[in-house]
Order: structure tokens, then sequence, then C-alpha cells
């Protein structure tokens, strides 16, 4: 019987889609969340889940593990650092004939956006706060998007939730297009040696883990500017429409305002952060939510026109599902709208929003 483990994220792949399907009896180590599932009606059905690790093993490092049933191959262009297993962060997806699994993009890819800040990039409202920006880029180590963390603190950029994460991808058949929501945000990544790190107050705002065995402790943050808003230009998050056949962006847009995060309520389309992903309908029509503002919209998927907009009781950190109660019967969007516990001012919440389509 299958157990899933946990460990790094490696890279995203691809694998065919199965005629018929037998799902595993799945054994997992200990209580597990999980990211997410997938299903398809049609000819085929597929279930697939991402099972997370517990909170002490994901301040420990852990990372999701994915898993389907026995009769899906994982081995076709997929590498792994352990005999059996294969690690991903996102939900799968199905586009044509086949699964793409961890994400449409790898975990941390960009769609369009840079992987260097440099301190002549730093942004911000006033030349004040740009200034302790660009103070602050300047003495971190920089080398790109793989360069480690270290004892002086290390830009990483695009930062651990994205680019493309945890709320997938989704695929629009009839158009052919694979519409995936990104997040563009610098984070700091710093080593404290491990007998330091005993005796140090742990400061606000940082996230700190353990890293067990090593002798080191690791903290990370967002690169913010005094005003809590991000060192780097805007966007920072956006959707976009990638052609399936192609791999061309057809349209990308920003994705939220910051009006709830600025220090005045700015309404500007800056796009925010994104913890979440889309889901698209036959009629044609992106919904998302993952944005910071407390926001659920709906686009145009062949266009990206924003067509409508819904106030939230709390920040949809979640991929919207869609459902018909009967056949031919009315169509729902639903969507849990929690907030999220590491967003700075965020509204939490416990409400699940249900809208009808027309």
């Amino acid at each position: 019987m299958p157990v899933l483990r946990l460990a790094a994220p490696r890279r995203a792949g691809v694998v065919p889609c199965p005629k018929k399907i037998t799902l595993w009896d799945i054994v997992l180590t200990s209580e597990r969340r999980f990211w997410g599932a997938r299903r398809v009606d049609g000819s085929r059905a597929v279930f697939l889940l991402v099972a997370c690790c517990t909170q002490e093993e994901d301040a420990a490092g852990a990372r999701p593990a994915f898993g389907v049933n026995g009769q899906v191959s994982l081995t076709a262009g997929i590498k792994t650092v352990v005999k059996g297993e294969y690690h991903f962060t996102s939900p799968p997806a199905v586009v044509g004939e086949v699964v793409i699994v961890g994400s449409a993009i790898n975990d941390n890819d960009r769609v369009e956006m840079p992987d260097r800040l440099e301190p002549q990039d730093a942004w911000g409202l006033t030349a004040w706060d740009r200034g302790k920006c660009r103070d602050e880029i300047a003495g971190l180590r920089r080398g790109g998007i793989f360069t480690p963390p270290s004892l002086q603190g290390t830009l990483q950029y695009p930062g651990n939730i994205g680019g493309t994460n945890w709320g997938g991808v989704s695929f629009d058949r009839s158009r052919g297009l694979i519409v995936v929501n990104q997040t563009n945000l610098p984070f700091i990544v710093q080593l404290i040696p491990r007998e330091q790190a005993e005796h140090q107050r742990r400061e606000a705002g940082w996230e700190y883990a353990p890293m067990k065995g090593t002798p080191y402790v690791m903290r990370r943050r967002p690169l913010l500017s005094p005003w809590h808003l991000p060192c780097n230009p805007p966007p920072w998050g956006t959707l976009a429409a990638v052609e399936a056949s192609t791999g061309r962006i057809r349209w990308q847009a920003p994705l939220g305002t910051m009006r709830e995060l600025a220090p005045i309520p700015l309404s500007v389309k800056w796009g925010t952060p994104t913890l979440g992903g889309p889901l698209t309908t036959a009629s044609g029509l992106t919904f998302i939510g993952a944005t910071l503002d407390r926001t659920f919209r709906a686009f145009d998927t062949e266009t990206g026109r924003e067509l409508w907009q819904a106030k939230l009781p709390a920040s949809a950190m979640a991929t919207p599902i869609t459902y018909r109660a009967r056949q031919g019967g009315r169509q729902y969007v639903v969507v849990a709208a929690g907030g999220h516990g590491k967003t700075d001012k965020s509204k939490l919440g416990d409400s699940v929003m249900a809208f009808a389509l027309p």
C-alpha cells in the first residue's frame, strides 16, 4: 500500500491521462493538509491530490508530495532524488490528453517576470521609501533565482510563494488556453548560526524554520518598504492566458489592488500577491479570488477583460469550484473566503461564498 512521504519539490512534468482509474488506498504518516483535488468529467475520471506536511514538518522545510493512482507512470521527464518518490507543490491539471503535474509552469518560474532586482530597480511611493528599499537591496546577496541563503541575507526573487505556486492552473479546452495567476514578490532569506538563534529574540514579520540537524536556523520575510508595500516595481500579481499549443502568452493583466494594504486607500491596479488559483467555464469565463483585497472576479477568458467583481468578507485564498445540483440545472461557482493569517492586515473569516451563473 503506497505511502506519501514529504521532501523538497523538484520539477513539474506531464504524464498520459489514463482512460480508467482505480483509486489508491493512501496511508499518510501523520495528519496532512491537502492543497487540492481535481476531477474531470467525460469518458474518463481522474482523481489527483497533493498532500502537504504538518505544521512542524512545514517549519522544518518539508514540502508537499504528489500522489496519483498506480496506473499513471510518474517517471517520464521527471527527476527525483529518492527512488519511487516524486514531489510537487501545486494541484495538477488536465490539459488535452496529458496531466500536468505540479503546475503548467515549473514551480517559481515566471510569466514575463524578471529574476534579478538591483538597487536601482527599487520602487516606492515617495523618494524616501524608495531610498529605504534601495539601501536594503544593496545590503543583500544578489545572484539570481538560485542564489542560496546566506548569513548576510539573500534576495530571493521571485520569492518562495511564486511565480506560480499552490493554486495551480485552469485549462479552457475549446479555446486552447491555460489560465494561470502569478506573484511578483521578492523575499529576504537569511541563515542564523544556531547558537546565536537560540539566544536571539524572534523579530516580528519574519518566518522562522529550525532546520534541525544543521548548524543554522533559517528566517525569511517579504522585501517590503516602510509603507508595507513591495520594494520591486508593480504589478505584484497578474493573471495570464497561455496558448497550450504554442506556449505564447495571449494576454496578461494585473490582478487585484493594494487599497487595503497601502497607507492610503489606493485603488490603482498594481496587482497583489496571490494565493489561490483560477477556474474556467465552458462559457468563456475565468473566476478567481486569490488576491489580498477581498474581491472575487470574473474575466473574459479570450481577452482578459475584467467583467465582474464581488466583495468578500475575507480574501479568497483558495481555488473556486463549479457544479450543478442536477443535470440541466443552474450552475454555481463556490469559493472559500477565509483570509490568510500571514498576510498583513488580512481579515480572517470562515465563509463559503456561492454565486449563481445567469
